[in-house]
């Protein structure tokens, strides 16, 4: 009677583990791939008035000296809002989002101006808009 060794059998299932792991992985079946939206989430002083501009309708230049950019809108969405505020968006076909954040008036107290791409924070600011108007920008491309 012929007996197998032990770690034969041991090799065969750590291949095929291996194998199985390097399938999954490798096919992107785990991938959570683009984010489909954006979530604004405002916090601070109850009422304070604020105009949120957003689109996903937009072009992006690039000087020629690779830093400074402009923003072209060619259609969006302006909004009067108060907070607290909490809204989530499409990010389009083309996977953008661009939203400026202002105020007439000074906050008596810090704004909170938070926003969330597929769950990650990208955006994370206090604010009391003197005169200040926050920007966010996110392109998958």
């Amino acid at each position: 009677m012929t007996t197998q060794d032990p770690r034969v059998g041991h090799s065969i299932l750590l291949s095929v583990l291996l194998a199985g792991s390097w399938l999954v992985l490798g096919c992107g079946i785990l991938d959570e791939g683009d984010p489909t939206s954006a979530r604004v989430v405002i916090e601070g002083e109850d009422g304070h008035p604020i105009q949120l501009v957003t689109t996903h309708d937009f072009l992006i230049t690039v000087g020629q000296d690779g830093e400074n950019r402009e923003i072209f809108v060619n259609s969006a969405d302006t909004s009067a809002i108060t907070s607290p505020f909490e809204k989530r968006y499409d990010l389009g076909p083309s996977k953008r989002f661009y939203a400026t954040f202002s105020s007439a008036q000074i906050a008596p107290s810090p704004v909170s101006v938070r926003v969330y791409v597929g769950g990650d924070l990208r955006l994370d600011r206090l604010t009391v808009f003197d005169e200040e108007v926050l920007e966010f920008l996110f392109s998958v491309r």
